[in-house]
């Protein structure tokens, strides 16, 4: 049987799709019924892997700590709400954890047992929102068959993608990515410079700077060394920056 794995992106700027995850998230402390309710506002939105990372957090995310942040720095499973944004900045994970313990939102109380905050503490806790996120919009979950393969894409093959209206046959995950890249690249090439800008460890003129490439169209290499999710996950990052609508882009996987 093929299944589609599908992009659910929406055709706006970064500055509101944090917009929106913030009332996602203002949500879903609401919906914890906590007694004494936290007013919202004066509350920020907080990237608990900070959007500079200090020698601290590259080391405790180990080696593959710029992808890591390339990736999942803006996604709902590494964002939480606070007033403290401006004490917590880029501080250590432990720094981190004892101030959002201490504060009164329930969403908060789920970092205080703990001990790291690595790339899969940040998918797992994607994995739990969502899971309440469903609880309290639950028609989202009959939305299409294809949203189930949006969590998990190991082990599946592709055998076809459909973007920006064209469609190709595909043999692997890099075929993907490669084809994915070609095709901005040709019908949106200013929109192509911008993700070569954004995700520079990804994409490149330099061969070298890469450990396994394969060359586009255009000229660009492209880091192939990468896991069927890295790749799926770059896609979605790339077609969320040149702000493609959710239509723009689906894998068919066997």
């Amino acid at each position: 049987m093929k299944t589609g794995v599908g992009l659910f992106v929406k055709k706006r700027p970064l500055k509101w799709v944090l917009s929106l995850k913030t009332d996602i998230l203002e949500t879903l402390e609401e919906s914890s019924a906590h007694k004494e309710p936290v007013p919202f506002d004066g509350l920020t939105i907080e990237h608990v892997m900070p959007q500079t990372l200090s020698e601290w957090w590259q080391n405790h995310l180990g080696q593959d700590w710029e992808l890591t942040q390339e990736l999942l720095l803006h996604t709902i499973g590494n964002l939480t709400l606070t007033g403290y944004n401006t004490e917590l900045s880029n501080g250590d994970f432990e720094t981190k954890k004892d101030i959002y313990v201490e504060g009164h939102l329930e969403i908060n109380k789920y970092f205080g047992n703990l001990p790291s905050w690595t790339r899969a503490d940040i998918e797992k806790r994607a994995e739990v929102l969502a899971e309440q996120a469903m609880a309290i919009w639950n028609y989202f979950g009959q939305e299409s068959p294809s949203s189930a393969g949006l969590k998990e894409v190991t082990g599946t093959t592709p055998t076809q993608l459909k973007i920006l209206g064209q469609q190709f046959q595909v043999q692997s995950w890099r075929d993907v990515l490669e084809q994915t890249l070609n095709t901005i690249a040709y019908l949106e090439p200013e929109k192509f410079g911008v993700i070569a800008h954004n995700f520079p460890r990804y994409l490149g003129k330099d061969e070298h700077q890469f450990r396994a490439t394969r060359q586009i169209q255009n000229g660009y290499f492209i880091e192939v060394n990468l896991s069927a999710e890295n790749i799926r996950k770059f896609c979605y990052h790339a077609m969320e920056t040149i702000e493609l609508t959710s239509e723009e882009w689906a894998v068919m996987v066997a």
